[in-house]
């Protein structure tokens, strides 16, 4: 079983988006928390998942949304 879980996870391709630093997204608010998920293989490398946690307002929070009115900068763009 673990072979084919392996050979599937090797043929499945990755994604992955670009977002700006100076974009008002989630991603780079300091409120933002990324959620990771254990990689495959039973390896020690913890992987991004597509939602993450707000801190300030306590909700899942997707990093592409846009952001709210507590926004704030992680580094001055």
């Amino acid at each position: 079983m673990k072979e084919k879980v392996r050979r599937f996870c090797e043929k499945k391709r990755m994604r992955s988006i670009r977002i700006d630093a100076d974009a008002k997204a989630c991603i780079n608010c300091i409120w933002y928390q990324q959620y990771y998920q254990r990689g495959f293989y039973e390896t020690f490398i913890w992987e991004p998942t597509d939602t993450g946690y707000c801190l300030l307002r306590a909700e899942k929070k997707s990093p592409l949304c846009e952001g709210c009115k507590d926004f704030d900068w992680e580094a001055e763009p």
